[in-house]
C-alpha cells in the first residue's frame, strides 16, 4: 500500500448494555480481527472510567491479548497522550 493512501481504522468500545463485561470482552476481541475483512487497517480501543455500562478501565491485558491474535495496527485512547503500538509488521506490509 502506497505511504499516500487512505488508511480506515474501527473504533471499538469495549461496552454492553446489559451489564455483563465477560460478553463485552468476549465481543471486543471476536470484533478486532474481524476490522481485517472489512478493509481497516487500524484498530483502536477507548478506554472509560466511572460508566456503569463500560468495562474498559485496564485496556493493557486487552491490547495484548488481541495483538496476539492478528496483525494490526492497534491504538489505544484515553490515556494523557495518545499510545500507538504495531505488532510485527511494517507500514508496507499491513
Amino acid at each position: 500500500m502506497p505511504e499516500s493512501a487512505q488508511r480506515y481504522g474501527l473504533f471499538l468500545n469495549v461496552e454492553n448494555l446489559d451489564g455483563d463485561a465477560r460478553d463485552a470482552l468476549t465481543q471486543t476481541v471476536r470484533n478486532a480481527p474481524a476490522a481485517r475483512t472489512f478493509g481497516c487497517h487500524e484498530v483502536w480501543l477507548a478506554e472509560h472510567n466511572y460508566r456503569s455500562n463500560a468495562n474498559s478501565s485496564a485496556l493493557a491485558p486487552l491490547f495484548a491479548h488481541i495483538a496476539t491474535r492478528f496483525r494490526c495496527y492497534i491504538g489505544l485512547r484515553g490515556y494523557r497522550r495518545r499510545m500507538r503500538r504495531v505488532r510485527g509488521c511494517t507500514k508496507r506490509s499491513c
